[in-house]
């Protein structure tokens, strides 16, 4: 064979080689992005299908990094996989704000408690059966007692769980209604 025509080949070969690469690995890799993308969406769907966001929230948890003059600030865990909603948060405390500390209630005096709740549950199922509508429903009994503290008792490390009456899912600051200090 002639060397030019084994350097003809040789070269067509080589430029087949380039552009069938040049060509194929974008349309490869679009179509990995396309497939990948189509499993995000498959999965955020089944997602949202179990875990559906909150269009609101009035209430949320965390740790406390910071306590100032009139405002803590806390580290929250994110509210939802899907959203990217802020992780700190500047907590205002107003004149109104209550604030309170919540210790573990002795749990032979809970135990007593629900008891009574229990026995109060039942007469009502009672009344309800023969036809009575309850007046009010009590209130079931809380594992822990609440004490009022101040701002200043708040520490960094505390756990707070934080009350407002605005829709606080998206914001950075907020004042509270009401702040716990969780034991």
């Amino acid at each position: 064979m002639d060397t030019k025509k084994v350097l003809i080949a040789a070269a067509a070969l080589l430029v087949g080689l380039v552009l069938g690469f040049a060509i194929g690995q974008p349309m490869g890799q679009r179509a990995a992005r396309q497939q990948a993308e189509a499993e995000l969406q498959r999965l955020k769907g089944i997602i949202e299908e179990f875990w559906p966001t909150e269009p609101e929230m009035f209430s949320i948890s965390g740790q406390v990094i910071e306590v100032k003059t009139n405002s803590l600030l806390i580290e929250t865990p994110s509210v939802h996989p899907l959203e990217d909603t802020p992780t700190v948060r500047e907590i205002l405390a107003a004149e109104d704000t209550i604030i309170v500390k919540q210790t573990e209630k002795d749990p032979k005096i809970y135990e007593r408690e629900m008891e009574e709740y229990m026995k109060l549950e039942e007469k009502l199922r009672a009344q309800m059966e023969a036809g009575i509508e309850p007046e009010e429903r009590p209130e079931s009994p809380k594992y822990y007692l609440e004490t009022e503290i101040t701002l200043a008792d708040i520490e960094a490390g505390n756990r707070v769980f934080v009350e407002t009456d605005q829709n606080i899912k998206w914001a950075e600051r907020f004042t509270a209604t009401r702040i716990a200090v969780e034991f």
